[in-house]
């Protein structure tokens, strides 16, 4: 893992991928630019992470560059053809402009997992500069601001218009 390549890979999250995603979920940093940033305990994790994978609108993608993997992408489906993005990088992998490229990778895999799906939206913590920067340069635009949370929005190709 090095320098930034311009394709990462997918793949389905596992549940052999729990301990991991624990891991990373867990971390100090992880917590602090989280809206929920209370420490997740092993079983409260693995309920989510079961409910998670049965549910059919939601799709979590860990995101690998050559072959590790480097962090994870989840997609939150609503009946209106709305898809919330929300990314989790691992520690070693922040900063080198992996989130920007996952995102920008993201439409994709949302247009093979959910083609009818017209616009992509993200929930930001207004502090988490680094995921501001990466929704941004991945073509996200500014909707709204609440005092703690910035909100993002990207149409697919069918429309044009968030």
């Amino acid at each position: 893992m090095g320098e930034v390549k311009n394709v990462l890979t997918f793949r389905s999250v596992l549940w052999n991928d729990r301990d991991l995603l624990l891991q990373w979920r867990n971390d100090a940093v992880t917590r602090a630019n989280s809206i929920t940033n209370t420490f997740i305990s092993r079983p409260v994790h693995e309920a989510w992470l079961r409910d998670s994978l049965a549910q059919p609108k939601r799709k979590l993608m860990i995101i690998e560059d050559e072959n590790l993997p480097i962090g994870v992408l989840r997609f939150d489906a609503s009946e209106d053809g709305r898809v919330e993005v929300s990314i989790h990088l691992g520690p070693a992998s922040r900063r080198k402009g992996f989130g920007r490229l996952a995102l920008l990778q993201c439409e994709q895999l949302v247009k093979e997992w959910l083609p009818q799906a017209h616009e992509l939206f993200a929930k930001v913590k207004r502090d988490n500069a680094s995921s501001r920067r990466a929704f941004e340069a991945a073509g996200f635009v500014e909707t709204r601001q609440t005092d703690e949370i910035i909100y993002f929005c990207k149409q697919t190709e069918s429309r044009k218009h968030c």
